[in-house]
């Protein structure tokens, strides 16, 4: 029985009009327009924080969930979530329309088995995780956080975690399954096996090489680089926090100083050290934002390739 997908494939390949030959440059844009439109939403609103009642002087890296509490960067903060989640989602539709069927026959070139099994498995695990990940995106996006606890902020946690998990997840899955097909696909034994011709041929590109080796590196290595950041903040403090005090503060406090100082009194602990922990973690979960947001981007590469393959058929 043929994949729902692979008729996606076949109506392309009998199409002889404008859509069958700009698809190979039309795909790519789905994930380069939901990144993009990400990116500009949170540094768009820092820029309006800042400038704002609720900026704090010296808060470099403040929550992201921070900058959609106020307006009017929260209207911002609404409709580029949801528009950015919204096509990062279709990214992953259009995923399941040109690459999974490749993928999928390469899977079922082995024999009936548990690794057949496996791999089947964390093909439909890609396509999950990713969903999850781009609904995470709406959720947390369109109901954002407020100055009590609420059930609107539940819910907009509950998106966060949606796309942590979703993120994490589809991106060790696919790490893990283009490992598996890449080596499948140019081991001697399967050289005329006419399921594995298609990825053979995918996996040949240098771009997708190029892509799914940055892919790994980012799901190897990031990780590490962002535990790092809290260290290099500690010996940064450290080293400034001994030699400096707390500045004496001028007549007539803004909105922003006073905020600050209220974070100061509540701590116990002087202004610099305060700072310090808020932009350690906001950097933090802003490394990790980006480093989605750039893994997500790479599919860009995958679609463009696939399309390609499709409509040269």
């Amino acid at each position: 029985m043929a994949l729902p997908q692979s008729k996606f494939a076949a109506a392309l390949r009998s199409n002889r009009g404008a859509t069958r030959h700009f698809l190979p440059f039309l795909v790519p844009l789905v994930p380069l327009v939901a990144m993009t439109t990400v990116l500009y939403t949170v540094v768009t609103c820092l820029r309006w924080w800042r400038t704002g009642p609720r900026g704090i002087a010296g808060l470099i890296f403040p929550a992201i969930s921070e900058l959609g509490v106020g307006q009017p960067e929260k209207f911002l903060y609404q409709c580029g979530f949801a528009f950015g989640g919204i096509f990062m989602g279709a990214g992953i539709w259009l995923y399941a329309l040109l690459v999974y069927p490749m993928l999928y026959d390469a899977c079922t070139a082995t024999p009936d088995g548990p690794h057949k099994v496996e791999e089947l498995s964390l093909l439909s695990r890609i396509l999950k995780w990713g969903y999850l990940a781009a609904f995470g995106v709406i959720l947390q996006g369109v109901l954002t956080l407020e100055t009590t606890v609420t059930l609107q902020c539940v819910l907009h946690w509950v998106g966060a975690m949606c796309f942590m998990l979703g993120g994490l997840n589809h991106a060790r899955v696919a790490d893990q399954l283009y490992e598996i097909l890449q080596h499948r696909a140019f081991a001697r034994e399967f050289a005329t096996n006419r399921n594995v011709r298609e990825s053979r041929r995918f996996f040949a590109n240098s771009w997708v090489r190029l892509v799914t080796k940055f892919r790994h590196l980012i799901i190897t290595y990031a990780s590490l680089f962002l535990f790092a950041i809290p260290i290099l903040s500690q010996i940064s403090s450290a080293m400034m926090g001994s030699s400096s005090s707390p500045a004496t503060e001028p007549a007539g406090e803004t909105f922003a100083e006073a905020a600050a100082d209220e974070v100061t009194a509540a701590s116990g602990r002087n202004m610099p050290a305060d700072l310090t922990t808020m932009n350690m973690m906001g950097m933090m979960q802003w490394g990790i934002i980006l480093q989605f947001a750039i893994y997500f981007l790479t599919y860009a590469v995958d679609l463009c390739m696939a399309a390609c393959m499709v409509t040269e058929r």
